[in-house]
């Protein structure tokens, strides 16, 4: 199994999930609002008063999928969240070692 996590920007977040959940082998997804700092970005950082810090906001993408799927899965999340301008985000691919449902306590 791998873990897929990605930094989209947030207004793709809608496109993502669509395009995931027509991908074969997609069994869910979590998504969390965060911040960040990027090297390289200077230019596209928040200037407003309440962004005191100069972060970027960006929606974290996280799911779990077979290894037979992540190809499959990863190439829907770049083609949703591509924008083709700076800043349009990462996705890291993870191995999982193990993992269990808590309501079942299954493996």
């Amino acid at each position: 199994m791998k873990k897929i996590e990605a930094y989209v920007r947030p207004h793709k977040w809608n496109d993502v999930l669509v395009a995931l959940e027509r991908t074969p082998g997609f069994s869910g997804v979590s998504a969390t609002d965060v911040r960040g700092i990027s090297a390289g970005l200077e230019a596209a950082r928040a200037t407003t008063a309440d962004d005191a810090l100069d972060t970027l906001r960006y929606t974290r993408v996280d799911l779990v999928c077979d290894d037979n799927d992540v190809d499959a899965m990863v190439k829907a999340l770049e083609k949703a969240a591509h924008t083709g301008l700076q800043g349009d985000g990462r996705v890291f691919v993870l191995n999982v070692e193990s993992a269990c449902m808590i309501r079942d306590v299954e493996t």
